[in-house]
């Protein structure tokens, strides 16, 4: 028999990993029903206004946490821990209940209700996902006891979940060839795929590291550091719906939202390399800090709406859910790496500026990619959707 620790261990990464697929259908199935719902000359303001939640989960968790576990060890002690799992899963519930209720199909007489955007059967979608949540389930548990067996390192295991990316691509496109290969061929899409792959690096690793990074090169304590990190995490309030609304005064035009997404790259890039330069040099004012981080968090945040609705008017309506599903799949091989290699790269190097500029090399590269973007494609695509709005 296994010590009750590792049996709690063993399931506490099973019901993790069960979350992790949970949470990766949101991103398919909210950005369709965004682009469904929203005006077309305001699709880029629905997504900012929806994004706004990924600033402010992860602010209140980097931020509320700590207190969570300093109010909970007075009456759970050593099992504090267990606490903020708690409070997050019933809020999680509240708001299932509230979407549950209000966002349910529609079925009056004048509506359709072909549109992927509101059509609902819940049985048979409940039954699909959860036959594919065991397969996967099975998948990662599988290289998770062979990790362990082989001793196998965090970067080794990180870049064998990421292996399992295109295997998953080619099995969807074996079984949904109809589906899959128009979201796949399709250049602009691709590009815009892959320039997520940076975008989600730099989440994860500002995400994951940035106290560390600020309190390495800044010193202080740990609730200080957090504070100046978290500057970073309060501009998506301000950036997501002003990125989304930006996009869409200028849709009409040509090369509308594929411009200003290259400008708001372009300034980002340039914001990491600066961070990089002040902190690699020994500055350490935690107010300069905050403000870098502020800044560049406005335009990081400001351009995650624009690739979305851009992504949005390069697809036909019918495949936005499985075209945003594609996405966020490639994506996720940033946020897969991001932490683990550039932890690796920080204990190889013992700091984090090797890191920071890998990210702004990164970020630089996805800024290529946007530029490769066919502009006269998103322009006719753009122009057909406010056409069939009219």
């Amino acid at each position: 028999m296994p010590p009750t620790w590792l049996g709690g261990l063993i399931a506490f990464i099973a019901l993790r990993i069960l979350l992790g697929l949970g949470e990766g259908v949101f991103y398919s199935n909210d950005r369709s029903y965004i682009a469904f719902h929203s005006p077309p000359e305001k699709v880029g303001l629905g997504m900012g206004i929806v994004l706004t939640g990924v600033s402010v989960g992860p602010t209140a968790g980097l931020l509320g946490i700590p207190y969570l576990l300093t109010v909970a060890e007075s009456f759970m002690g050593e099992s504090a821990w267990r606490f903020p799992f708690f409070v997050t899963g019933a809020l999680t519930l509240v708001i299932g209940i509230i979407l549950f209720v209000f966002l349910k199909p529609k079925t009056t007489p004048h509506e359709s209700v072909d549109s992927p955007g509101i059509k609902a059967d819940f049985g048979k979608t409940l039954l699909y996902m959860s036959s594919y949540s065991a397969v996967f389930l099975l998948i990662v548990m599988g290289i998770y006891f062979v990790s362990v067996k082989l001793n196998l390192s965090s970067i080794a295991i990180a870049f064998i979940l990421v292996a399992l990316c295109p295997l998953l691509i080619f099995y969807l496109y074996k079984t949904k060839k109809s589906e899959i290969k128009p979201l796949l061929v399709n250049k602009n899409l691709f590009l815009l795929y892959l320039f997520f792959i940076p975008v989600m690096w730099h989440l994860w690793f500002y995400g994951f590291w940035s106290v560390s990074i600020v309190q390495e090169f800044g010193g202080g304590a740990l609730l200080a550091a957090a504070l100046v990190a978290s500057f970073n995490g309060v501009a998506g309030i301000i950036g997501f719906p002003l990125g989304g609304k930006i996009s869409d005064l200028v849709a009409h035009r040509p090369n509308g939202r594929r411009n200003v997404l290259v400008v708001l790259t372009a300034i980002l890039t340039v914001l990491i390399f600066i961070f990089a330069a002040y902190v690699m040099t020994g500055h350490t004012s935690p107010i300069i800090m905050s403000i870098i981080l502020f800044v560049s968090g406005l335009f990081f945040f400001a351009l995650q709406p624009v690739a979305h609705a851009l992504a949005s008017d390069l697809t036909p309506e019918k495949s936005r859910g499985s075209m945003f599903g594609m996405l966020n799949l490639i994506a996720e091989i940033g946020a897969v790496l991001s932490p683990v290699v550039s932890g690796v790269i920080r204990d190889y190097t013992g700091n984090w500026g090797v890191p920071l500029l890998l990210d702004g090399i990164l970020m630089a590269m996805g800024l290529g990619l946007v530029l490769a973007v066919s502009g006269k494609a998103v322009r006719q695509t753009t122009l057909s959707s406010v056409k069939v709005a009219n």
